[in-house]
C-alpha cells in the first residue's frame, strides 16, 4: 500500500482495512475504473459528503466499480463484495461525521510518491477524485462557481483538478517537493474542503427539511377549516386552533 498521510479519528478505518481497500481499488475490475487509490476515493467521497445534495449510492458506487450503470458487481464471494462495500460506506460515514462535528478537523488523504532519494505528497489523486464528483453533478454545483465567494473557496481544489489549468497544477506539483510549500498547499486544500462543506450546509439542511415536511404532509392530510379540530375540543378547526399560532 502507498504511504498515506492521515489523521487518526475515533471512527477511522484501521490500517488493515485501509490496506484491504487500497488493494481492492488497485485490482483491474474494469478498464473504465478511475478510482484506483485510497486518495482518489477519499476525495470523491468528500465531495459527496460536502456537496449541495445527497447523492444516492446507486449513482456513485458504480463509478467506484468502473461501471456505466448500477448493475450489481460481484468479485470473489458475495461475502467479500459486501465487506468491501461496508468499508467504502464506513469511509464515507467517517468523512461525513468529521465534517458535521467540526469541518476544521477534516484532513484529506494524500498518497506519498517516492522518487529516490526523495519522496513527496501527490495532491493530484485526491483532487481528481473530488473534481470527478463535481463534474458528474455540475448542474448541482454550478451556484458555487457563479458567486465570487464560492469560486474563491473552490479555487485551491479547482486549480489542481481542472483540465484547463494543467500548467498551474504542474508548477504546483513541483512545489510539493519542498516541505514548507507542500504544507501550505495541503492546508489550502483542507481549508477549501471545510469551507465548501459550510457553504452548502444551509442548502442541504433546507432540502432535508423540505423532504421531512413532505413526508409529514403525506401522512397528515391538510386540515380544512370545517374539519374537527385535532385538539379534540369538539369545535371546528377554523374556529379553534385554526385561529391560533400554536395548537392547544
Amino acid at each position: 500500500m502507498a504511504d498515506v498521510t492521515l489523521k487518526k479519528y475515533t471512527f477511522s478505518l484501521s490500517v488493515n482495512e485501509l490496506e484491504e481497500l487500497e488493494n481492492f481499488l488497485k485490482t483491474n475490475i474494469s478498464e473504465r475504473k478511475v478510482v484506483s487509490s485510497i486518495a482518489t476515493l477519499h476525495g470523491f467521497l468528500t465531495a459527496i459528503a460536502s456537496g449541495p445534495v445527497t447523492i444516492n449510492s446507486k449513482e456513485w458506487i458504480p463509478i467506484v466499480w468502473g461501471l456505466k450503470n448500477s448493475k450489481p458487481i460481484r468479485f470473489g464471494s458475495s461475502k467479500q463484495t459486501d465487506h468491501i462495500l461496508k468499508l467504502i460506506i464506513k469511509q464515507l460515514n467517517e468523512i461525513s461525521e468529521i465534517l458535521a462535528d467540526d469541518a476544521g478537523k477534516y484532513e484529506p488523504i494524500f498518497n506519498r510518491n517516492r522518487i529516490q532519494p526523495e519522496s513527496y505528497l501527490d495532491l493530484h489523486k485526491w483532487v481528481s477524485g473530488y473534481m470527478m464528483e463535481v463534474e458528474l453533478h455540475r448542474h448541482y454545483w454550478q451556484p458555487i462557481f457563479s458567486c465570487s465567494q464560492g469560486f474563491q473557496i473552490m479555487q485551491p481544489i479547482y486549480l489542481h483538478g481542472s483540465g484547463s489549468t494543467t500548467n498551474v497544477y504542474s508548477s504546483e506539483q513541483f512545489l510539493t517537493r519542498e516541505p514548507k510549500k507542500c504544507e501550505k498547499l495541503i492546508q489550502q486544500i483542507s481549508n477549501s474542503a471545510a469551507q465548501i462543506f459550510r457553504f452548502w450546509l444551509p442548502y442541504r439542511t433546507a432540502i432535508y427539511e423540505r423532504k421531512v415536511a413532505n413526508i409529514i404532509q403525506q401522512s397528515h392530510p391538510v386540515i380544512e377549516s370545517n374539519d374537527p379540530c385535532p385538539c379534540n375540543s369538539g369545535k371546528q378547526f377554523g374556529t379553534c386552533c385554526g385561529l391560533a399560532a400554536i395548537l392547544h
